[in-house]
């Protein structure tokens, strides 16, 4: 989904209308409208933190790679209900419509833990999800790689540090990808907002 699709869908079910959104975030209105109509293809991080803190939801839900926004965009491809899915799962509907408040666990991430039943039942890869349920920790940006690792078949995965002292890329003759150097951005921005709460 789209960043202004996410936050159309938030004000929807909320009741939140342009305006009120616009003031009391403290957006100007019109820089709020061309957000939400698509028109800013890069908006700034402030304005979108300010939208999200505004929901009470993480920065990752409005860029559609939260584990609730993940899950959600693969309920509306599959055209199922969250009903449906809890059902499907037995997972309390309670706990399905705050998975961005669960904290990451063990207990989340087994054989018979929240991001395995989901991921069977929404066919999605487990390491996505349980990347997605690692930036809900504080601090755990640099985790996710860590936590999908814990699905892979190789025994290689490196520990990684919840407190990067150092950020810093390296490459021989790689190339990367428009995806790959937007994710390095994003994870820029996010230490930024992370030295900026110190």
């Amino acid at each position: 989904m789209s960043i202004s699709r996410q936050i159309e869908t938030l004000m929807k079910a909320s009741g939140v209308s342009r305006y009120k959104l616009s003031k009391d975030t403290g957006i100007p209105y019109t820089t709020l409208t061309q957000i939400i109509n698509g028109r800013t293809k890069d908006p700034q991080v402030g304005a979108l933190e300010a939208i999200a803190d505004y929901f009470h939801k993480p920065l990752d839900y409005l860029l559609g790679k939260s584990f609730e926004a993940i899950v959600q965009q693969r309920l509306e491809e599959l055209g199922l209900t969250i009903e449906q899915l809890s059902e499907q799962t037995a997972i309390p509907l309670s706990d399905l419509q705050r998975l961005d408040a669960i904290t990451p666990g063990s207990a989340d991430e087994g054989p018979g833990g929240i991001v395995s039943q989901l991921a069977a039942a929404l066919r999605l890869s487990p390491e996505e999800l349980a990347s997605a349920l690692a930036r809900q920790e504080a601090g755990a940006y640099g985790n996710a790689a860590a936590a999908a690792g814990r699905f892979r078949s190789d025994e290689g995965a490196a520990e990684i540090s919840r407190e990067p002292e150092t950020i810093a890329a390296h490459h021989d003759g790689e190339d990367w990808t428009e995806e790959e150097l937007e994710e390095i951005r994003r994870f820029k921005e996010f230490i930024r907002s992370k030295r900026q709460q110190r």
